[in-house]
């Protein structure tokens, strides 16, 4: 359903202005993209606010997308599948960082940190990233990971360890 929509308002925009548009198969790819995000935040923003917890998903929607900017990380194959996997696991992690007391606050971030070290940047031969960036997406990764040692957020270190998760390379059997 959403290939299909993105399809579609590919072509409505490449005949509005076939001259300076891109191709058809590159805006489908963005338009889905942009479908797709827009669809997770505005689900997770909504269970947030019903669940009076809109302030404590922000912080943990935040933390996750920044973090993933940097470190990259795991790609489903269907974008249905994405928008489930994303809403729910970053709306249940308000609720979980309530669990958390300061040692296992730390305890979660030095094992983000130790997973950004090893992993990070992940995922991103599909990219425009050089080689030569990775470093410096490596070093914000973990300067990120670690200002938490810093604000000591339950709901930061739970969105930053499920997101240094996804950055684990896996075999090739298991992507």
């Amino acid at each position: 359903m959403i290939e299909r929509l993105s399809h579609l308002l590919a072509i409505r925009i490449k005949n509005a202005n076939p001259d300076q548009t891109a191709s058809i198969d590159i805006m489908k790819f963005s338009i889905i993209g942009i479908i797709n995000n827009s669809i997770t935040f505005v689900l997770i923003l909504l269970i947030g606010s019903v669940g009076g917890h809109l302030y404590q998903t922000c912080i943990a929607l935040l933390a996750f997308m920044v973090l993933r900017i940097f470190a990259g990380g795991f790609h489903f194959n269907s974008p249905i599948t994405c928008i489930v996997v994303s809403t729910v696991t970053i709306s249940v992690i308000p609720y979980l960082s309530s669990l958390l007391n300061t040692p296992l606050i730390i305890l979660f971030n030095l094992i983000s940190v130790i997973i950004t070290l090893v992993y990070a940047p992940s995922n991103i031969k599909k990219t425009r990233i050089s080689q030569s960036r990775c470093k410096i997406y490596k070093a914000i990764a973990v300067l990120l990971v670690s200002s938490n040692f810093l604000f000591l957020s339950p709901s930061i270190s739970l969105s930053f360890l499920i997101q240094n998760i996804s950055i684990i390379e896996r075999k090739e059997g298991m992507k």
